[in-house]
């Protein structure tokens, strides 16, 4: 014989007051559950861009930094800047510890012969990028003050510093 008003007793004395009750504890228990996994979500979303430098103004690649050779004070940066904002970035000035002055150069080529010139400021039109190579736009690093196992090299507009960042040198 079985009654529709049947109460269930558990093993641990816990007994439910009505069926309807254990719905609704159901129901918020669900609902509980899809909350905690959606802020989980949210927080490693918010944790995952911490890192990420994509949305940073001036994002620098490519960056290779030789040692000087030996006897000479001289040196050669290149890498690529690449600009993600909305406006044109102005490269004023680099400068690093490791050594006394760095200048931006370009190397022109005129009836056979190759020279060097100083470029005062260095524009990178928005969301484009400009690539400082070997033959063309470069960094001239002059006169190193400090051992050059590991080189910061420092870029800034006429607003301050841009970014800063740290690279091996390499050997010729």
């Amino acid at each position: 014989m079985t009654s529709t008003n049947a109460r269930v007793t558990h093993r641990s004395g816990f007994q439910p007051r009505s069926a309807s009750i254990c719905v609704r504890h159901g129901a918020c228990a669900d609902l509980f559950a899809i909350s905690c996994t959606m802020a989980l979500l949210f927080v490693m979303l918010i944790a995952s861009g911490c890192d990420d430098t994509s949305f940073e103004p001036l994002q620098v690649s490519d960056i290779v930094i030789n040692a000087p050779l030996p006897g000479t004070r001289m040196s050669a940066g290149y890498l690529t800047l690449t600009n993600n904002s909305d406006e044109s970035l102005r490269i004023s000035t680099f400068d690093s510890p490791q050594f006394k002055s760095i200048e931006l150069h370009e190397t022109i080529t005129a009836g056979g012969v190759s020279r060097m010139r100083p470029v005062p400021e260095l524009d990178v039109p928005p969301h484009s990028s400009v690539q400082l190579a070997p033959g063309g736009k470069h960094l001239m690093l002059m006169g190193p003050v400090a051992p050059l196992d590991v080189v910061t090299l420092n870029i800034y507009s006429g607003n301050g510093l841009l970014v800063s960042i740290s690279t091996e040198a390499v050997a010729y």
